[in-house]
């Protein structure tokens, strides 16, 4: 556990923290989930999950990620990524498989580290604007170009804040291969 990168995205300053270690076990996991409605109409959904334990001589980490995310195997060697911010840890933001040279970013980690406050109600909030500048269009063109320029705006800053954390944490990864 070696702070790698530090990252300054607004008013945070996210240290960025690795650990890298050889895959020493392996489990796969697999969830149904079935809702059954008042008419008798039921749903299932499948979810499958790959949990393993990352070891090297400092300590392990066991990880479960699903298995759309990254595929890994017993015996290869991954890192995986997380931030600080105030001395608080986050959960995991990003996985790197060495041997197949594969990424896997958790959306939700990256997205409430590098969000603004209130990050997915600005999004929310920029959908609308964006759906009434659009209407606006058909009335009044020159009426219509505020709220797609705020919207526009609000989805570039946030775009923005994310690809610097996913920089930053790439950039990471160079001091985490000098290190090896």
């Amino acid at each position: 556990m070696a702070s790698v990168g530090n990252v300054r995205i607004g008013r945070k300053n996210i240290e960025i923290q690795a650990f890298t270690g050889e895959v020493t076990d392996t489990a796969h996991s697999t969830y149904v989930n079935t809702t059954t409605n008042q008419n008798g109409y039921s749903t299932t959904s499948t979810s499958h999950y790959n949990k393993f334990l990352l070891s090297n001589g400092s300590g392990s980490h066991s990880i479960e990620v699903s298995e759309r995310v990254i595929n890994i195997s017993r015996g290869q060697k991954v890192t995986g990524f997380w931030g600080v911010v105030r001395g608080k840890d986050s959960d995991w933001l990003a996985l790197f498989n060495h041997d197949t040279g594969k990424w896997a970013w958790f959306r939700p980690t990256r997205d409430k580290l590098a969000g603004p406050p209130m990050n997915q109600l600005l999004i929310i909030i920029a959908v609308f604007v964006g759906v009434f500048g659009v209407f606006a269009l058909f009335g009044s063109p020159a009426a219509a170009i505020i709220p797609l320029a705020i919207s526009g705006l609000i989805f570039w800053r946030v775009q923005r804040r994310r690809k610097a954390l996913m920089t930053a944490v790439t950039t990471a990864l160079t001091t985490v291969r000098m290190e090896a």
